[in-house]
């Protein structure tokens, strides 16, 4: 189970590569969110709000998560939540 902090800005920031499978998304504030394989998170995405935790299931092996914060800085945690595969390696 990996788990990453990222401090989202008004610069994209992405995970390393993750496994496929469930991962959280907890945000101290609002956030931007994208997966790929180079993702960029942008305005036009996924909305994580402060203080709230999103579950997702990244559907193809070794995708990363793109996160942009929407105003103020803040800190981003994802959680593989699959517990038996390590995230891929790059």
């Amino acid at each position: 189970m990996a788990s990453y902090s990222i401090l989202a800005d008004n610069t994209n920031q992405t995970t390393p590569v993750l496994a496929r499978g469930p991962v959280t998304i907890t945000a101290t504030v609002n956030v931007y969110w994208r997966v790929g394989e180079n993702p960029t998170a942008d305005n036009r995405c996924a909305l994580v709000r402060a203080g709230t935790t999103q579950t997702l299931r990244i559907p193809v092996k070794c995708s990363k998560i793109a996160v942009l914060a929407v105003s103020t800085p803040g800190w981003v945690t994802i959680h593989e939540v699959n517990g038996t595969k390590a995230s891929c390696s790059a």
